[in-house]
């Protein structure tokens, strides 16, 4: 049985098809952000909860460019 990553987990190597999978993937997100960098993008309207928000999720530099990112790629939104 394949794991997230398209991995054969008896022997943990990547499965014949997990350079497709993963080019589908980043082509997928590209063009999610592209729609979102448009100038009649649409507006996001999301509820966080706060342990979203404190998860450790790849270290502090991680973190910080996830952040800086949402920030600068948001309109005046105000939050509720």
């Amino acid at each position: 049985m394949g794991g997230r990553w398209s991995t054969n987990a008896a022997s943990e190597e990547p499965t014949p098809n997990a350079g497709r999978v993963l080019e589908k993937r980043v082509r997928a997100r590209t063009a999610r952000q592209k729609i979102l960098r448009r100038a009649d993008f649409p507006i996001p309207r999301v509820i966080l909860g706060e342990m979203v928000l404190r998860r450790p999720v790849g270290g502090v530099p991680v973190i910080r460019g996830r952040s800086d990112f949402a920030i600068s790629s948001t309109c005046p939104l105000s939050p509720t």
